[in-house]
């Protein structure tokens, strides 16, 4: 069974901490500045997102890959 996480955390482009949001109900726009509560960088939104994108089609690829792995080893 494929282990797939529901959420990316969106981190920090310069300390590579979890962002946290004061206002979770808040949506964000791809020019959005996020402040790191860590470090007191500012982050764009449109390129921490990406990030987490990048990353999200990453764990999936890997988890389908050994997936199929497993599969075909089975035979």
């Amino acid at each position: 069974m494929l282990d797939i996480p529901n959420s990316i955390a969106l981190k920090c482009l310069f300390c590579g901490l979890e962002l946290k949001s004061d206002d979770i109900k808040r949506e964000y726009k791809e020019n959005d500045m996020l402040k790191c509560t860590y470090c007191n960088e500012l982050n764009h939104y449109g390129s921490i997102y990406k990030v987490a994108e990048n990353e999200a089609k990453d764990i999936v690829t890997q988890e389908i890959q050994n997936e199929l792995n497993n599969l075909f080893k089975k035979r």
